[in-house]
């Protein structure tokens, strides 16, 4: 083999390895977040010894989130919005009113733990404030509004089924601190509220 043989395999080689990191590339880079939103459903089950757990059914709720990913989609930040629908069923404990709907908004920050091509976790911490908007069944207004701030610790699993679209689950505990003025016999049944929810939705990832 003369030299520019050897010349010509050693350029073919280059090229080759050039090509294929480049490749690597695109696809490391196609599977890079940077926005992404989640709509989910989710089940609360109250905890604990308090007007909520007491005093009301939480049947159901909703879930949006809208994140930004950095760092090569590892940390993420954004924010958050719930919504739970709350029944009374003993209003001799928290007053005349029939149902509440609870929003909360707020701030999201996490990392993304990437399992596998598919799995991914992503714990996340979530801080805002809460309203209480409380009605009564036979009228359209509001009785009156409770506040609360408002903290999650949440541990959504992601499954990919493309690089776009996934579906997760996330369990996660969240814990309101109220903001109600109340006689000191009854402060600690309405100073905050506990709650282990289960959301259940899809994600959609935006490069």
């Amino acid at each position: 083999m003369n030299l520019n043989s050897i010349i010509s395999c050693l350029l073919i080689c280059v090229c080759c390895h050039l090509s294929v990191n480049a490749q690597q590339d695109y696809i490391d880079a196609q599977n890079h977040e940077l926005l992404a939103i989640k709509l989910g459903g989710l089940i609360p089950n109250e905890l604990g010894n308090n007007f909520a757990s007491e005093a009301m059914k939480f049947n159901f709720g909703a879930d949006f989130q809208s994140n930004i990913y950095i760092f090569d989609a590892a940390f993420f930040f954004g924010y958050r919005f719930q919504f739970l629908r709350g029944d009374v069923t003993n209003q001799s404990l928290v007053g005349n009113y029939d149902y509440s709907n609870v929003t909360f908004n707020g701030i999201n920050a996490g990392y993304q733990y990437k399992l596998s091509d598919k799995w991914a976790l992503e714990p996340t911490v979530s801080y805002g404030w809460t309203k209480f908007r409380n009605y009564q069944d036979n009228s359209n207004n509001i009785d009156f509004v409770d506040s609360a701030q408002t903290i999650f610790i949440s541990l959504p699993v992601n499954y990919s089924l493309s690089n776009v679209f996934k579906i997760y689950v996330q369990p996660e505990f969240r814990k309101d601190f109220m903001d109600i003025e109340t006689a000191s016999t009854n402060s600690s049944f309405f100073k905050e509220t506990n709650f282990i929810n289960l959301v259940a939705g899809v994600k959609f990832s935006l490069f």
